[in-house]
């Protein structure tokens, strides 16, 4: 007779202080930032700036493009 396993899954966990993470970005040149948590609430880049918009959890953070060249 098989034995029969129960898995669990649990929701992702915040990030530690210095732990890298993954956070997408809406518009500039890049689609995504590796960042140390706690991520930096702005980015330079050439031709504009990266704004965090950290509302609601971690997975939903997002760098959205503000640029400084028109």
């Amino acid at each position: 007779m098989a034995t029969r396993r129960v898995c669990t899954i649990e929701p992702p966990s915040s990030p530690q202080p210095g732990e890298r993470i993954f956070v997408r970005c809406e518009g500039g040149p890049c689609l995504s930032r590796l960042v140390e948590s706690p991520a930096p609430l702005e980015i330079e880049d050439a031709g504009g700036l990266y704004v965090l918009d950290d509302a609601g959890g971690h997975d939903d953070w997002v760098y959205v493009w503000i640029p400084t060249e028109v």
